[in-house]
């Protein structure tokens, strides 16, 4: 009859089944086993080829992929069968270039605020005393006289006081003429005598050429000394006016070439309508500008004081800015 699992049991073949397997096997009865051949000759059952579990691998997959991708992750992930690194995430790029552009802000930030103190620094430098003994020649305007272009120096005026006229003439040198001679009263003044700068030979007449005038007192010695010389014979190069006093550089060269030995001395930039003398107040036509600075000699001999002058006159009248000025430049020693 039909055994429980529904095969025909003919009665040759009893079937046990046995609980630790999931499976069922026959055990062949005396008979049938004395046909079976020896486990020697038999040959192996080739093994059963393993059922790929799709859907488990799918699963799997899934699971790295998700782990992979994981945004919170800063490390580099790998795909399947791709072994090389990729980049970080989209969002650690998006971090640094924000970064990176707060520095470029900052940065800028910096450089203005720089530039914008240097200015300042400039402006403060102009409107307020600055000790002409601390500024650095490197950062003034270039108005000092050229070699290459000055006809002669200013002398070295200081020299002159205590010394007769006969002895100023060999002082000067054969390049200065005595010109005139006048007897005044002024003061402890009794006589003037004006030397002008004339080079041996020149055939060429100086416009404004340097000129020395000496006050000597009753005893006939010097006790007042006048300059006056054209800036283009110095070799000072061209310039407006208020680039010329922006600074304390002109002045500073000029007391240098002769020879005094200023004291402690604060420059003031002078202002420009301090500076200027317009002839038609209107239309702005400038007639002169000109700037007078003062200050003492260090020593109790004289001179004790000096007094140097810029002045530049427009006497064609024409506006500010245009024309050619005639540019004077004026010492008192007393």
């Amino acid at each position: 009859m039909p055994g429980s699992n529904g095969f025909q049991n003919n009665g040759n073949n009893g079937f046990t089944s046995d609980p630790g397997t999931s499976g069922f096997f026959s055990q062949p009865d005396s008979a049938t086993f004395s046909q079976t051949i020896s486990p020697q000759e038999q040959p192996l059952p080739a093994p059963p080829v393993p059922i790929e579990d799709t859907s488990a691998q799918r699963a799997a997959d899934a699971e790295k992929a998700k782990a992979t991708l994981d945004p919170s992750s800063s490390q580099f992930f790998v795909i399947p069968g791709d072994n090389k690194k990729k980049k970080d995430s989209p969002s650690k790029g998006k971090y640094i270039a924000g970064i990176v552009i707060v520095l470029l802000i900052i940065l800028a930030l910096a450089v203005a605020g720089y530039l914008y103190l240097k200015d300042q620094d400039k402006a403060r430098e102009a409107n307020s005393g600055i000790n002409i003994s601390d500024i650095d020649d490197a950062d003034v305007v270039p108005v000092v006289p050229s070699q290459s272009d000055m006809t002669t120096t200013i002398p070295m005026l200081c020299q002159l006081f205590g010394s007769t006229s006969d002895e100023v003439g060999i002082f000067l040198g054969e390049n200065y003429q005595t010109s005139s001679t006048e007897n005044v009263n002024d003061g402890n003044v009794t006589r003037r005598v004006t030397f002008v700068y004339s080079p041996q030979g020149s055939t060429t007449n100086l416009i404004n050429a340097p000129t020395i005038k000496i006050s000597l007192d009753k005893d006939g010695k010097v006790v007042q000394v006048y300059y006056m010389s054209s800036m283009e014979i110095l070799g000072y190069p061209v310039s407006d006016f208020n680039t010329l006093v922006s600074t304390s550089d002109a002045l500073k060269s000029a007391l240098r070439s002769a020879e005094i030995d200023y004291d402690d001395f604060t420059y003031t930039a002078p202002k420009e309508s301090d500076y200027t003398t317009y002839m038609d107040n209107k239309n702005k036509i400038v007639s002169k500008e000109s700037s007078l600075f003062v200050g003492t000699i260090k020593g109790n001999k004289a001179p004790t004081k000096w007094m140097l002058a810029f002045t530049y006159s427009y006497p064609d009248a024409s506006p500010a800015g245009s024309g050619t000025p005639v540019r004077i430049i004026e010492i008192t020693l007393q």
